[in-house]
C-alpha cells in the first residue's frame, strides 16, 4: 500500500489562509473588507459571531460590514477610494432603493459632506412631514387616509414596510410586500 501526502494546500486552505490574514492586518479599504469577509465566511462556513472571535472582531463590527455589500457597486468604489467613510455608507443603507443611495452619494462626494451632514440630510429625504407639509389640504387628508388605511394593512401583515419622500414634482408613496 502506497500513502502519499501533498505538502501544497488545497486552493480553497490557502485562499482561506490569504483572507484571513488579510482580515486580520486590516490594511483593506472598507469595501474590500466586506468583500473578503462575505468571502470567508462563504468559504469556512462559519457564523458571523464564530468568524469575528477568529479575526479579533465584534459580532457587530461583521455585521456592520458585511451591510455595507448591500449598496451598489458604484457606492462600493467610493469606500475603496476612500471618498466616503463607513458611516455615510450607513446613513446611505437608510435609502431603500439603489439609484437613491447612488445618487445620494454622488451628492455626498461632491458637497464634500459631513457624516453629520449626511445624517441630516438622509433624514430629511426619509421624513414624510416635509413631504407632506407641501401638499395642498386636500390632498393632505387624501393621503392621511391612505396612510390609516396602510397603518391596518402593516398590522396585518408586519413585513409590509412603507415609505413617503418627497420627489420634487411629486409625493411619492412606495409600499413593499414580501412575496410569500
Amino acid at each position: 500500500m502506497v500513502w502519499s501526502c501533498s505538502l501544497v494546500p488545497e486552493p480553497e486552505e490557502s485562499e482561506k489562509e490569504a483572507l484571513e490574514s488579510a482580515l486580520c492586518r486590516k490594511e483593506l479599504s472598507l469595501w474590500d473588507d466586506a468583500q473578503a469577509l462575505d468571502r470567508y465566511i462563504r468559504l469556512t462556513g462559519l457564523s458571523q459571531a464564530a468568524c469575528a472571535g477568529r479575526l479579533g472582531r465584534s459580532q457587530a463590527a461583521v455585521a456592520n460590514r458585511l451591510r455595507l455589500l448591500k449598496l451598489p457597486y458604484d457606492v462600493g468604489e467610493r469606500l475603496r477610494r476612500g471618498e466616503l467613510t463607513e458611516r455615510h455608507a450607513r446613513a446611505l443603507l437608510r435609502l431603500p432603493r439603489p439609484e437613491d443611495r447612488s445618487r445620494t452619494a454622488e451628492l455626498f462626494v461632491r458637497r464634500r459632506m459631513s457624516v453629520a451632514e449626511a445624517e441630516s440630510h438622509v433624514e430629511r429625504l426619509l421624513s414624510p412631514e416635509d413631504a407632506v407639509s407641501a401638499l395642498s389640504r386636500e390632498r393632505r387628508t387624501a393621503l392621511s387616509r391612505i396612510w390609516q388605511e396602510l397603518e391596518r394593512l402593516r398590522d396585518a401583515v408586519p413585513e409590509v414596510s412603507m415609505s413617503l419622500r418627497d420627489a420634487g414634482g411629486s409625493v411619492i408613496l412606495e409600499i413593499r410586500l414580501p412575496k410569500g
